[in-house]
C-alpha cells in the first residue's frame, strides 16, 4: 500500500503527515511525501532550499517511525492540484493525505483549492486534515 502526503510544512500538512504515519504503521504502508514548488524567477533558489528542508524534516519523521518513505519536489507546470493528482497517479497511490486551511467561500472561488481539485480529480481516496 502506498500513501501520498501533500506536504507544505504548515500545521495542517504536519497533521496530515502524522495521520499518514499512524495509518502506515497500522497497515504496513510506504509513505511518499510530495511538495509543489510554486516560486518562479529569482525566488526559485530560496524556495527550493526551503522546500528541501521541509521535505527532509518530513522524511526524518517517517524514518524515526521506521517507515519506508520516498520524497519528491514537484515543479509546478500547471496548478498545484494537477501536479499532485498526476504524481499520485504516477506512483499508484492508494490514498492521498492533504492538510486544509479554512478559507472563505469567496477566497476559494477566486483562488481555487488544491484540496478541492484533488478530491474531485485524484484516482484514489483523499483524506483532508484540518
Amino acid at each position: 500500500m502506498k500513501l501520498l502526503v501533500c506536504y507544505g510544512g504548515n500545521k495542517s500538512s504536519k497533521r496530515a503527515l502524522d495521520l499518514a504515519i499512524d495509518h502506515a504503521a497500522k497497515f504496513g504502508a510506504s509513505v511518499h511525501v510530495a511538495m509543489v514548488l510554486t516560486e518562479k524567477g529569482e525566488g526559485v533558489v530560496d524556495a527550493k532550499a526551503q522546500a528541501e528542508k521541509a521535505i527532509a524534516e518530513a522524511v526524518q519523521s517517517l524514518e524515526t517511525a521506521g517507515l519506508e518513505s520516498a520524497s519528491q519536489i514537484l515543479q509546478q507546470g500547471t496548478s498545484k492540484g494537477e501536479a499532485l493528482a498526476h504524481y499520485a497517479k504516477q506512483i499508484s497511490a492508494d490514498l492521498v493525505y492533504i492538510g486544509v486551511a479554512t478559507k472563505s467561500k469567496v477566497g476559494k472561488l477566486l483562488f481555487g483549492s488544491t484540496a478541492q481539485y484533488l478530491i474531485l480529480e485524484a484516482d484514489c481516496p483523499v483524506v483532508t486534515v484540518k
